[in-house]
């Protein structure tokens, strides 16, 4: 604490940190639910507004991208191909 009662910096970073780390997972298990089993969502407070149109982009985001069976047929590659396709630089070597 400062002298005139506020919080400092540094005793505010863990509890923001752990609050983000926490509505991350909220929302991720959200977003899987909405797709293997919708009836355990909570429902939206406010259907039409801004934030359940974010979640409900989220969750279709997330059904746009491959299923478990598709990963499962598909040949292994390796990783620096994946790497690549990803538009992300190969590593160096040490």
């Amino acid at each position: 604490m400062t002298p005139d009662g506020h919080a400092g910096e540094d005793e505010l970073a863990p509890r923001s940190g752990s609050q983000l780390r926490a509505e991350a997972l909220i929302l991720l298990r959200d977003g899987l639910n909405a797709h293997l089993d919708p009836d355990t969502l909570p429902a939206e407070p406010r259907s039409d507004g801004r934030l359940a149109r974010r979640r409900a982009a989220y969750h279709a985001a997330i059904a746009a991208c491959s299923d478990f069976r598709a990963r499962l047929d598909a040949a292994p590659r390796p990783l620096l191909e994946r790497a690549a396709e990803a538009g992300l630089a190969a590593p160096t070597p040490a």
